[in-house]
């Protein structure tokens, strides 16, 4: 045992309550933190609230002031535009001895004592009233009263100053002489008008000019009792949804702990079980490990486990392959058809894992050609023909008239249809499959094409429908093991369906049959311009001539070399074989070859750099090198190409596949098979 492993082992064990629980959580101080940091934001909150209901106090308390300076203006302006007005003359109107008016006494055709009212003199009497009545105060003033009771107090004086240098209006709230409460005080200048010259021109003024001002002295406390129930609502408020929350939390908190510490407790229970062998619990310990890795690098991963399975499951197909062209009885042809069906369900699995992968990454990617709807249909119908002969079922299309000159992606478009063709095969045991396309609708651009798959089958209930289009989800576990299959084909047909601008759905009446459907939204092309895309469709391998040229195989894994060199020589091509990258630009270095198929992960020397170093040699420059590899997403296919290569086959290798490119890469010889 190593010395990091010694450390290890010899480690203390982790506690029930250091391991399990985040401090977080298992830390009580820490929830008084919580509460503190909320009171601060309650008390933050309450605060802004009484601030703004403050503010907007002393708001109406300034409009109401300045509706008031607005009256005494009314009032001011009516008097002077009358020249002044008679009243009689009582015990508190007295005849204003600062005025200074020829006709300021008058006596009334009955004898009544009457004496002229000026502005001044109203704004003081209506004054002395509204204290009186409801305790608020006006008072005309100036830095240069003609009556002394008008001279200006110490706030007054700064406030005529500021309307000096061109100040509308001041304001604020003061504390009562008595301390009993808060009054506003608002102050705004007046202004000479022509009305106002008769009395005030021989004091030097001018029209505009600022004569003095009025004050306001508006009783606030009235305003804060009305909005007392308010501030006391807002407190209330702030002071229930504190405790609330407090309370709620710290309970939330609590259960929560509870749960860690059960589940602390299991895991400790477990802890000790793996104790009694080392070995296993260092191996649970590195597979841990490796799966915080996984869950860091997810695309690295698949990656990797996609070319760890493909590479072994390429010599079971490629073997399959070779043993039934070798010939075999009956039973031996059913126990290998019974083989190539598991490995095909194996890579199906690791398709649809991988496809979900890039579409969650937002690496899945959609392509952009001309696509004919029937021939797509024809080919679903095509793979699914003997399993539905097999059943007794009859499998038809239904395929309404569609726009010509259709853009899409056909290898996507059939994948989604052949994932609702299969489960639709799958689970009707009787009756029919119809696969129907109609349009919903399209302009000039695009169309919005609708694909559904109806079946006479078990039907799904109506509860279950919405999760069947999440991953690895099924009606139910007995699904699963009376039928098979992932879960998955559902939610990759859905998500293909939106990446091109549509939907997925399904209804379903149990007992009577489903219809699953999809739509996708479809660009118009502008005609025969546009490239041709069908759907993939495995290649034919009929006989045909022998092939002329020369093969440089470089694969590491001596299986599937053996393999890969059976597959080319059945070709009736010299093939040369190299084990690594290093080998294959040597050996491509010596000899002319016709053709080189590479292996990408290799030792010593991968397929991409021994690409790129055979297209620095002369002779070699243009030969064609086509990459055979499990390396299967396509971003490792880019890397291919621009590392120099010029085709791409992903293993498991198809032999007709493989066969068919070989053959488009190399001429075939007229006349027969190739001497050796």
């Amino acid at each position: 045992m190593s010395k990091s492993q010694e450390a290890i082992d010899s480690s203390p064990r982790p506690t029930q309550e250091t391991a399990a629980i985040p401090g977080l959580i298992a830390d009580r101080r820490v929830w008084l933190v919580y509460l503190l940091l909320w009171a601060a934001m309650a008390g933050f909150s309450l605060r802004a609230n009484l601030s703004d209901i403050a503010h907007q106090s002393e708001e109406v308390a300034t409009e109401g002031a300045r509706e008031m300076f607005r009256m005494i203006l009314l009032t001011r302006a009516w008097n002077a535009e009358h020249g002044g007005v008679y009243v009689a003359v009582t015990e508190q109107t007295q005849p204003n001895p600062y005025l200074q008016h020829p006709r300021r006494d008058l006596n009334a055709t009955d004898g009544t004592r009457l004496t002229m009212v000026n502005p001044a003199y109203m704004t003081r009497q209506i004054s002395e009233l509204a204290q009186r009545n409801h305790g608020t105060q006006f008072h005309i003033t100036s830095l240069k009263p003609i009556r002394p009771a008008n001279a200006a107090d110490e706030w007054e004086k700064l406030a005529l100053q500021a309307f000096e240098q061109g100040v509308e209006e001041r304001y604020a709230l003061l504390p009562d002489r008595d301390g009993s409460g808060r009054h506003l005080r608002y102050m705004a200048p007046l202004k000479i008008v022509a009305a106002c010259m008769s009395c005030h021109e021989n004091q030097g003024y001018q029209i505009g000019d600022i004569r003095g001002g009025i004050s306001v002295d508006l009783p606030f406390t009235p305003i804060e009792d009305a909005t007392r129930p308010i501030r006391q609502q807002t407190i209330a408020f702030h002071l229930t949804g504190f405790l609330l929350v407090a309370i709620t939390g710290a309970a939330l908190l609590s259960m929560l702990r509870q749960r860690w510490l059960n589940l602390a407790a299991s895991m400790r229970a477990e802890s000790q079980a793996r104790l009694a062998l080392e070995e296993s619990n260092q191996a649970l310990r590195q597979a841990r490990d490796a799966a915080e890795a996984a869950n860091v690098a997810k695309s690295a991963f698949l990656a990797n486990m996609s070319h760890e399975i493909r590479t072994p499951l390429n010599a079971i197909t490629g073997m399959a392959h070779l043993i039934r062209r070798g010939g075999l009885h009956d039973k031996q042809y059913a126990q290998m058809d019974k083989l190539e069906s598991a490995s095909q369900h194996l890579l199906a699995t690791i398709n649809a894992i991988l496809d979900l992968s890039k579409i969650e990454a937002g690496k899945f990617v959609i392509e952009e050609a001309e696509i004919h709807i029937e021939s797509i249909v024809a080919n679903v119908q095509s793979m699914l023909h003997d399993r539905a002969k097999s059943k007794g079922l009859q499998l038809a299309a239904d395929i309404a008239p569609l726009p010509p000159h259709l853009l899409g992606d056909a290898t996507r478009l059939q994948q989604a249809l052949l994932n609702y063709a299969a489960n639709a095969v799958k689970f009707t045991e009787r009756g029919s499959v119809v696969l129907s396309v109609r349009v919903e609708s399209h302009d000039d651009t695009s169309a919005l094409l609708r694909f559904s798959v109806s079946d006479t089958g078990i039907g799904v209930p109506e509860a279950t429908l919405p999760r069947l289009f999440n991953a690895f989800e099924q009606a139910d576990n007995s699904t699963t093991r009376q039928f098979g299959g992932t879960g998955l084909g559902l939610a990759i047909t859905r998500k293909i369906a939106e990446l091109m601008g549509g939907q997925a759905g399904a209804d379903s009446v149990p007992g009577q049959g489903s219809t699953f459907w999809f739509s996708v939204r479809l660009k118009i092309g502008t005609g025969p311009g546009s490239p041709l895309c069908s759907a993939p469709q495995a290649p034919a391998a009929p006989d045909r001539p022998a092939l002329h040229g020369r093969i440089l195989l470089a694969e590491d894994e001596p299986i599937n070399r053996e393999i890969a060199t059976l597959l080319l020589s059945e070709l009736a091509a010299c093939v040369d074989t190299a084990e690594n990258g290093a080998q294959a630009v040597d050996m491509a270095s010596r000899c002319r070859y016709d053709l080189i198929v590479m292996d990408i992960q290799m030792p010593v020397l991968d397929g991409l750099q021994a690409t790129r170093q055979i297209r620095r040699i002369p002779h070699a420059a243009t030969t064609p090198i086509i990459a055979m590899t499990a390396n299967a997403f396509a971003e490792d296919r880019q890397h291919c190409i621009e590392a120099g290569m010029n085709d791409f086959i992903a293993k498991p290798v198809n032999p007709d596949v493989l066969a068919a490119t070989v053959r488009h890469w190399l001429e075939p010889i007229p006349n027969g098979r190739e001497s050796r």
